[in-house]
């Protein structure tokens, strides 16, 4: 019995062991198939996530904003670093920007060549006492703390020390040195095709701009075109704007004013690449100024050089603002003087859609009152602020908060109430901070406030007021960034300032060396580094 049974019960045992296999392969096969259809959901890919960063000054003085910047990669897909003080986020996006080495280490991660990104900090945005930032990197729905650092934040400068301070560095020292200049007999000198020799070399500049990239690494990854270098940072969001629009999915937009946006619109109907025909616009618009500034101020076409080979007179090259708004701005002007009064009332309202900026416009009206001259002056005083004011009816219609310009600004991290104190703590670390680039900001900033002075000196007060307005607006938002930029806009202090420059040689060789300095930062523009 048991031997007759034996064969049978090994039989049994072999098909169960069979039908065993058999659906083990099967679910194998089955989860495999799943698994490819579905995506590999019980399953996790390796992946390495690596990032470093540091605070810039490493010792933040908690007084003045400062720099968390570093790198983040993932080989699993694209990485974001995010940013926390006291375990709220202040920063969260992907990488942007060179960073040294990372390439090297990760040859084959996609985005290693900008795997750097860097973000500011306003410590006065916190209250006094020891913060903990916390940086992290992201990826593929996996996250890896990267490093933390502390910083503490201290009280600014009071505010009775602080205004004595600030009155007699921004208000009696280049008065001082304005009214020394008054004293001095202003030299004329006549260049003959002044147009035609600005115009071609912007279009040296303009080529610098775009050649640049390819003969260096940008500092920044830039979608767009071989012309995408002629409208990077600010001048990014004036193409996005002309070509999708204001949107409440992009609060930032409302940040910049309409009238430009309207203005590469229409030349988007041209079949050239908008940020080549934006630059080239702009020079066209440029030797328009120059036809206007020659009117303003005839025998000053060295001054007027002078102002058209600054350092930073890139900008208006690039598809930026600044020369829709000095063409606006000196036209308004010209057409008060000549008392064209419906052309400048129409000037002025363009003007004021372009840029905030273009409001002290109104300060010209202060002459014409003293000269009783009351058409002139009410024109001056309406026609930039209603432009200002349709924009902000249009934001409150679109928003509901007619001053959406200026609250978006905290989406960029500019949230600090004006303080005296700590508008001389920024300046203070501004003359310690051993960067070439605060230095220039700094100097284009006393350099108009000196011709401001010395145009009041000489009596021409709206143009003082004007020119002084424009350079010290940016001071209130508690940023010396774009100084540079916003002191560009300043053409009665530069036109005058140049005019001191009359002897030929020294006015040569002055020009040669603005122009060394133009090329060399409409390259590092070009190369997507910030300069202003």
């Amino acid at each position: 019995m048991d031997a007759e049974a034996s064969p049978h019960l090994l039989s049994s045992t072999a098909q169960r062991l069979l039908r065993s296999g058999v659906h083990t392969l099967f679910g194998f096969l089955l989860g495999l198939g799943s698994t490819t259809l579905l995506g590999a959901q019980t399953t996790t890919v390796p992946s390495e996530l690596a990032g470093w960063f540091q605070l810039a000054p490493e010792e933040p003085d908690g007084k003045t904003p400062f720099a968390v910047q570093g790198w983040v990669v993932a080989t699993c897909g694209p990485a974001e670093a995010s940013v926390t003080v006291d375990e709220d986020v202040v920063w969260r996006g992907e990488p942007f920007t060179a960073w040294p080495g990372v390439v090297e280490r990760y040859p084959d991660v996609k985005g290693a060549d900008h795997a750097g990104f860097w973000m500011q900090i306003d410590p006065t945005r916190f209250v006094v006492g020891e913060h903990q930032i916390d940086v992290s990197v992201e990826a593929c729905g996996q996250s890896r703390a990267v490093g933390s650092a502390t910083f503490r934040t201290t009280a600014a400068t009071s505010s009775w020390i602080a205004w004595p301070i600030l009155i007699l560095v921004l208000i009696v020292l280049p008065a001082g040195v304005g009214r020394f200049l008054a004293n001095r007999q202003l030299q004329s000198l006549t260049i003959s095709n002044l147009g035609p020799k600005i115009g071609a070399l912007y279009l040296v500049i303009l080529t610098t701009i775009v050649v640049a990239p390819q003969l260096g690494q940008s500092a920044i990854a830039v979608d767009g075109g071989g012309f995408a270098s002629l409208a990077n940072w600010d001048g990014r969001f004036y193409i996005d704007l002309a070509t999708s629009g204001y949107s409440p999915d992009k609060p930032t937009s409302y940040a910049f004013f309409p009238l430009y946006p309207l203005w590469l619109r229409t030349l988007s109907l041209l079949p050239i690449p908008l940020e080549l025909i934006g630059a080239l616009a702009n020079i066209g618009l440029f030797l328009l100024l120059i036809s206007l500034l020659r009117r303003l101020y005839p025998q000053a076409d060295h001054g007027i050089a002078i102002f058209a080979c600054l350092p930073f007179a890139f900008f208006f090259v690039a598809t930026y603002t600044e020369t829709l708004a000095l063409v606006l701005g000196a036209g308004f002007v010209l057409a008060l003087r000549r008392d064209r009064w419906a052309l400048a009332l129409l000037l002025g309202v363009l003007a004021g859609l372009t840029r905030i900026t273009c409001l002290p416009l109104a300060l010209f009206a202060i002459d014409f009152l003293r000269r009783r001259q009351w058409r002139q002056a009410v024109v001056a005083l309406a026609a930039p602020t209603l432009g200002l004011g349709g924009w902000m009816l249009w934001l409150w219609q679109q928003t509901g908060d007619a001053m959406r310009f200026l609250t978006v600004q905290a989406e960029f991290g500019r949230t600090t109430p004006f303080h005296p104190g700590r508008l001389l703590d920024l300046l203070s670390a501004a003359l310690t901070s051993g960067r070439w680039q605060t230095y220039w900001e700094l100097a284009f900033l006393f350099l108009v406030l000196i011709g401001a002075a010395s145009l009041a000196a000489r009596g021409r007060w709206s143009a003082a007021a004007y020119s002084g307005a424009v350079a010290l607006m940016p001071l209130y938002t508690m940023r010396l960034a774009a100084l540079n930029r916003y002191a560009l806009l300043a053409f009665p202090a530069w036109v005058l300032l140049g005019s001191h420059l009359g002897d030929r040689l020294f006015f040569r060789v002055f020009v040669a060396l603005e122009l060394l300095a133009l090329t060399f930062l409409a390259a590092r523009f070009g190369q997507q580094f910030w300069v202003g």
